[in-house]
């Protein structure tokens, strides 16, 4: 046979199989149905145990692994099918409990923004590039942010998720686990380092470095090449040139922002020293009411999942069967358990999405811990 041959034969197949597997999706339905009225569980492990040994009986050892992978994928394809169908059957409120605003977002408020650091602080910067006139309090750590927040003390607050050159900002992930903050808006800015000491220091004069550990790491390649100087972290790369500058030592200095030389009264040793030009920080503005803004097309979910092969896939199929796009997703680990992670995901979705909404329904209902973390835009910073 030539390859056209071939071809149509392996179409005349696909053709079968798409016509099998429509009338087993039809009869996957029925069963929703009877488990809905007979209250029993999706999941029937020993089912498809039984099944995956009596197809892959007789075969050899490779094609009986092909077949094993193509039923992994029918039968979460199954489960996802069924959960939706049993989750537009129940009476409970849908998942999760947006509260929809009809106006965009409040760029232009005047109420106070919880940011963590000092005058000259990267979350400033952000909280600048977001409102027009922000109110800012600044926080000595992440969590006094969040606190101030759940409390009503400040309307937003905005804390950096990740970073460009260095990955995810782990504490603020570890947070989110336990707070009840909601995310409205995320934002973008272009991070810019450089060497700050008090005038007159030169660089062969340094013992200290400060800075924030996502600052030092982001400039490593420069640090590097000063082995003989100590890295220092602190919480803030504003509070490192603060500290620099009220001290009466002339041998340390800062990694911080250019404009912190200005306001804390030091010179700029070198400028740039990040790793890579294209330095990016993300930031989360949180708000302590699940509120959605008009134009919002992103949701944040944070779950777990029993420790057994598959149970990840699973929800990631579910997602991807409702045409949903996961644009992100970051693991934790959960202390006191043994190997267990929290996961953390963005997808690209229209929060008000009927088929979104039952996807997430299903999902709170089959994990241990779900929890949507809030539907928001994006935008950069000019």
């Amino acid at each position: 046979m030539d390859l056209n041959e071939i071809r149509g034969k392996l179409d005349t197949i696909d053709d079968s199989l798409t016509e099998l597997f429509v009338r087993r999706m039809a009869l996957v339905g029925d069963v929703a149905e009877y488990k809905i009225k007979n209250s029993i569980p999706i999941l029937n492990q020993g089912r498809e145990d039984a099944i995956i040994e009596r197809i892959t009986a007789g075969l050899d050892a490779d094609t009986a692994q092909y077949v094993r992978m193509l039923y992994a994928n029918i039968f979460e394809l199954s489960r996802a099918s069924q959960a939706l169908r049993i989750a537009k059957a129940s009476q409970e409120p849908s998942a999760p409990c947006f509260v929809f605003s009809e106006n965009a977002f409040p760029t232009d408020t005047k109420e106070a923004v919880a940011c963590q650091g000092c005058e000259g602080a990267n979350s400033e910067a952000a909280a600048h590039a977001l409102f027009s006139s922000p109110n800012v309090r600044f926080y000595s750590t992440f969590e006094q942010v969040i606190r101030a927040v759940e409390s009503g003390e400040s309307r937003f607050g905005l804390l950096p998720i990740e970073n460009s050159l260095h990955g995810p900002v782990t504490a603020v992930y570890d947070l989110l686990k336990s707070s009840s903050v909601n995310i409205v808006r995320s934002i973008k800015i272009p991070i810019r380092h450089s060497l700050l000491a008090k005038k007159g220091v030169s660089v062969k004069d340094l013992k200290e470095i400060y800075s924030h550990e996502q600052a030092l790491a982001q400039c490593a390649e420069r640090l590097h090449a000063l082995p003989d100087v100590r890295l220092i972290p602190c919480e803030n790369t504003a509070v490192a040139a603060r500290l620099v500058a009220e001290s009466d030592r002339s041998d340390i200095a800062a990694v911080s922002s250019p404009q912190c030389a200005g306001l804390y009264g030091l010179g700029a040793l070198e400028n740039d020293i990040q790793s890579n030009a294209l330095n990016f920080t993300r930031f989360i503005c949180i708000c302590a009411s699940p509120t959605v803004y008009k134009g919002a097309d992103k949701v944040s979910l944070m779950f777990t999942v029993p420790n057994r092969p598959g149970m990840l896939f699973g929800v990631i199929s579910r997602l991807a069967s409702a045409g949903i796009n996961m644009t992100k997703i970051e693991s934790r680990p959960i202390p006191g358990t043994d190997f267990e992670f929290m996961f953390y995901v963005d997808i690209d979705a229209d929060p008000e999405s009927q088929r979104l909404v039952d996807v997430l329904k299903t999902l709170s209902s089959a994990l241990e811990q779900f929890k949507v973390l809030g539907g928001y835009s994006e935008v950069s910073a000019k």
